[in-house]
């Protein structure tokens, strides 16, 4: 989150509150992609880090097929 913070990716950062939900509405996957992308080829990115932005791709392209949003409930 640090280094999406650093680079301003508001889109990332919504996942960033753990007790707060988050929803993500259709229109913001185009820019969500591509944050999720750029943190994905920043240098020394733990591996943990590289397999949820993985996941967090692959959900995106799903709810973009369903075209609908992501919603993320805290815990």
């Amino acid at each position: 989150m640090s280094i999406a913070s650093q680079n301003a990716f508001e889109f990332v950062l919504q996942f960033e509150d753990f007790y707060e939900d988050a929803t993500l509405q259709i229109e913001s996957f185009p820019s969500l992609t591509k944050q999720v992308e750029a943190l994905g080829r920043v240098e020394g990115i733990s591996e943990e880090s590289k397999n949820f932005l993985k996941r967090l791709a692959d959900l995106i392209r799903y709810a973009v097929e369903r075209g609908r949003p992501i919603e993320a409930f805290a815990d």
